[in-house]
């Protein structure tokens, strides 16, 4: 079962780190393309806008244009200068599939293939599947 359009928290199962932007990034709306990392000073809030077929789009939640992306295999957040799709810089749909038969753990790959999140250091990347846990991520409703 899908998400509902809405905001959430992410972290990451492995390292119980908060997934998003580094906040004095989120706070420089001037620079168009901000990696995303798994540390505890990070904005971990998304919007999540379901496009539906399990497909969404994931937005910053306190920049509404910034898209999560990719750009060299490393998971950034694209200023609105950044068409969905262009180039190197996409695809900005994702698929959302539970991990975990409890709930609440999630995988995070993209629509076209099995690609996915991952959390390698402190950085969130794009790569194949390993079945560990830098791949899950909890996906937590906010009150927004």
């Amino acid at each position: 079962m899908g998400l509902p359009s809405g905001t959430y928290r992410i972290s990451c199962l492995a390292n119980q780190k908060m997934v998003g932007l580094r906040f004095e990034d989120s706070m420089n709306p001037g620079k168009p393309i901000k990696q995303v990392y798994a540390r505890d000073d990070t904005d971990p809030t998304w919007k999540f806008e379901e496009l539906g077929d399990g497909r969404y789009i994931i937005k910053t939640s306190n920049m509404g244009n910034v898209l999560a992306g990719e750009r060299d295999h490393a998971l950034c957040a694209f200023g609105g200068g950044f068409p969905v799709g262009m180039g190197n810089n996409g695809p900005c749909e994702w698929a959302v599939e539970e991990a975990d038969s409890h709930g609440g753990v999630y995988k995070i790959h993209k629509v076209d293939s099995q690609e996915g999140w991952m959390v390698q250091g402190d950085m969130v990347s794009i790569g194949f599947p390993n079945d560990t846990d830098e791949e899950k991520f909890m996906i937590i409703p906010t009150m927004e």
